[in-house]
């Protein structure tokens, strides 16, 4: 941990029944994103903030914004990120509708960036592009960037390169889960 201002980060992590799936003898997404996800608040400073948000077809905070702290609240917000379960489906939008109001009320950080981790396509149905743009917006006139990382094939490519690129961050692909936690910390 490097002495610098305090900054505020957001992992946003979907949860939804793909992220469980099983490949063999292999650890799930979702095992994987919460291991990436736990890295990242080792690499973060005691008056850094974090919030880490679980999304399918709903969305619950895991951790609401706190700062990491040492020693028993760190562990605390580690075990929280461990116990995510799997889920249902997957709604991107209804998920940054949510966390980026939450970031914007983060305002005593230098910082502040979202990383948003997802297996899938959104099934948010009435979301347009339109509906992306307006939310990703309101994130980059305060200051807050957003990264995505698509896990695995079946991901929607596009809409990721597209809300990190909306969102002056960046888009990361990895083909596998093991990759998630380098990404990850590459990004916090």
């Amino acid at each position: 941990r490097e002495e610098r201002p305090p900054v505020a980060l957001l992992l946003i992590i979907d949860h939804s029944g793909s992220m469980m799936e099983m490949r063999g003898d292999m650890p799930t997404r979702l095992t994987m994103a919460k291991e990436a996800a736990i890295r990242a608040t080792e690499i973060l400073g005691p008056d850094d903030l974090i919030g880490v948000l679980m999304f399918d077809n709903r969305y619950e905070w895991v951790v609401p914004f706190q700062e990491v702290s040492d020693g028993v609240e760190l562990l605390n917000i580690q075990e929280q990120i461990a116990r995510i379960p799997g889920g249902g489906g997957t709604r991107i939008l209804q998920a940054l509708d949510v966390g980026i109001p939450e970031m914007i009320q983060q305002d005593t950080a230098n910082s502040r960036h979202i990383v948003l981790l997802t297996d899938g396509k959104s099934f948010d149905g009435l979301g347009t592009i339109e509906d992306y743009d307006t939310i990703v917006d309101q994130a980059v006139e305060e200051n807050i960037t957003l990264s995505t990382i698509a896990i695995g094939q079946g991901s929607d490519e596009d809409l990721l390169t597209y809300l990190a690129e909306r969102g002056l961050g960046r888009y990361h692909y990895a083909a596998t889960p093991e990759e998630l936690p380098e990404l990850t910390i590459s990004e916090s």
